[in-house]
């Protein structure tokens, strides 16, 4: 081997480094909110996940799991390394040909655009915590830059990975269908096309049978609507539970793409985008215009997707992942700008390239590390609990959360944990039941799932404690005397001395909000602030505005001394979306209790 061909391996090697460090800096190996957590939980536990249910990522993250890494560290790099990869793979495809490998320099370049490119905010959300869309990606991209050469054996790779995309995410999967078969068209290569299109779909179906061997332990795991036939199976892959959440207008989709697009454009991603098109617009060596479509169709159906949650919610992270095939892809086209300018101004070429570098290390180091809030709140709520009480979390991130670390962890399997969601779902209540058998539940047809989970709270045993998000939710477990319990609400049976139980709340609050803003991790803050709005909403409604005011006050850093013990009827809250949570929505929390708490007082 050359010493040219030595020192051009060792910068690609670099470049991957580089982007992989980028995003370990700010991942946080650990549980983390949305759905993280539910991933995790099935990837370790050999389980199934929530529709479309994924087990190219549960297959492949069981396997990591089974080494001597930590279990959430190794499913972070599951992220980590196929994001690094996808950008690569894109980049490294559009800038290197065989007739002409590329010099030091030019790699050096492509090192640095693939930093600043894994810097970007979207990318980084969904690539720094366990998630399926980065390993889509790759999948994608790979089968993107295979198809390229066009070779029989090229094409039957980039099908099998084409496949194993569609069995990790198929939205992604499909955002790669004008890149891989729009050549082959043109070309009027018809079977090939048929071939690689076909071997995709059977790839993608037969990971499916994972479904049926994951229902065999539908009592140990979750294992989502545990197919048993090929009826089962449409109904989850249609994602028949999802359907009721499915309200929107042609308004409504046109109003939520502008609004992701001005998302995008702040968080530079449509620059990058508009390079990338000028940059896939020039002819290449054979004068055409490789990935030019593909950029612009992976564009649009990831928009229109995204587009197409109600409501939009331009907080979500998980909305990235649909642009991580077009990034990728813009990155490409940037790097063909950036090779031009390196052959026409080297000096220029230069400058670029330690701009890219120094944004790349910037857009790091934005965000900070994260301190873990997702674990802090989920273990509080299961270890406040009173013995084998019921709890009853409707968000994912507590639910999910609490999930796994009884699960994997251990932690509190006494307690039996119930998502209102799920209350219609037989699956569910069979799984409950498995840990519990003392649950009753009532499944005949025809049962709200409000009933259904009234009646199995109603029908407890004696003495034994409900614990909920919402009061609300406490309505259906047959009325009684409400009082705060650490993070959530708990019956009658479950109350001990409010005072204490209030005090420790309020400062584990404070100090939880404390450690988030000394590093720096938005999500965390809103994480906390999210439980002080539960709590301290919860609090007002039963007539205990001092103690809103204190948790309100503790999440923002500040100490007001007031305190009122616990009084008045249970009132239903008003329910709290932790994704939306923000440090104003808790000011203005405090500064409407804080006038009823002083005259209370």
């Amino acid at each position: 081997m050359t010493p040219a061909r030595r020192a051009s391996i060792s910068a690609t090697a670099l470049s991957l480094a580089l982007a992989c460090a980028s995003l370990a800096y700010t991942a946080s190996f650990d549980l983390d909110p949305f759905d993280s957590a539910e991933l995790a939980l099935v990837a370790v536990t050999a389980g199934l996940g929530h529709p479309p249910s994924q087990p190219a990522h549960t297959m492949l993250g069981w396997l990591v799991t089974r080494g001597p890494v930590a279990p959430l560290t190794a499913l972070a790099w599951l992220s980590i390394a196929p994001a690094a990869l996808a950008f690569w793979l894109a980049i490294r495809s559009s800038i290197v040909t065989r007739a002409a490998p590329d010099p030091l320099r030019t790699r050096a370049l492509f090192a640095a655009l693939s930093l600043a490119c894994v810097g970007l905010a979207p990318v980084r959300a969904v690539s720094t915590r366990v998630e399926v869309y980065a390993l889509a990606a790759c999948f994608t991209v790979g089968a993107l830059a295979l198809a390229r050469s066009g070779t029989t054996r090229s094409l039957a790779a980039s099908s099998a990975l084409w496949g194993l995309a569609g069995a990790t995410n198929p939205v992604l999967a499909a955002q790669g269908a004008w890149a891989i078969l729009a050549p082959l068209l043109r070309a009027r290569r018809w079977l090939a096309a048929l071939s690689v299109s076909v071997g995709a779909v059977s790839t993608t179906l037969a990971s499916y049978a994972y479904a049926f061997a994951a229902r065999a332990r539908e009592e140990q795991t979750l294992v989502w609507d545990a197919p048993r036939d090929a009826r089962s199976l449409w109904r989850l892959l249609s994602a028949r539970d999802f359907a009721a959440n499915v309200s929107l207008t042609a308004t409504t989709w046109l109003s939520n793409a502008l609004w992701f697009l001005w998302d995008l454009t702040r968080a530079g991603v449509t620059p990058l985008l508009a390079l990338g098109l000028w940059g896939l617009a020039r002819k290449d060596e054979h004068g055409r215009h490789p990935w030019l479509g593909g950029l612009l169709f992976s564009w649009v159906v990831g928009v229109a997707m995204v587009a197409a949650n109600a409501p939009y919610r331009g907080e979500n992270p998980d909305y990235g992942g649909y642009v991580l095939i077009s990034c990728a892809l813009a990155s490409a086209g940037c790097a063909r700008l950036l090779r031009a300018l390196d052959g026409e101004r080297p000096r220029a070429a230069n400058l670029v390239a330690l701009s890219l570098l120094a944004t790349g290390a910037l857009l790091a180091l934005r965000d900070g590390r994260s301190s873990h809030g997702t674990r802090a709140i989920a273990t509080r709520a299961l270890e406040a609990a009173p013995q084998r009480a019921i709890a009853v979390l409707s968000s994912d991130h507590l639910l999910f959360s609490a999930l796994y670390l009884q699960g994997v962890e251990g932690l509190r399997r006494d307690v039996v944990v119930l998502n209102p969601g799920w209350a219609s779902s037989r699956w569910a209540w069979r799984w409950a039941q498995a840990r519990d058998p003392s649950l009753l539940v009532d499944l005949s047809p025809g049962r709200s799932r409000e009933r259904r989970l009234a009646l199995s709270l109603e029908r407890r045993a004696d003495g034994r404690a409900v614990v909920a998000e919402d009061t609300a939710l406490l309505a259906l477990a047959g009325g009684g005397e409400s009082c705060p319990r650490a993070l959530l609400w708990s019956s009658r049976e479950g109350c001990d001395p409010s005072a204490r139980s209030t005090v420790e709340t309020v400062r584990w609050i404070r100090d939880g909000a404390a450690r988030a803003r000394a590093a720096r991790s938005r999500w965390d803050q809103r994480l906390y602030w999210s439980t002080a709005l539960v709590f301290g909403q919860s609090a007002r409604s039963l007539g205990c505005a001092g103690i809103a005011a204190r948790a309100f006050a503790a999440a923002l850093g500040q100490e007001p001394p007031l305190l009122r013990a616990c009084g008045g009827r249970p009132m239903p809250a008003r329910p709290v979306d932790l994704l939306t949570v923000s440090e104003d929505t808790v000011r203005e929390e405090l500064d409407r209790t804080r006038p009823l708490a002083a005259a209370m007082q």
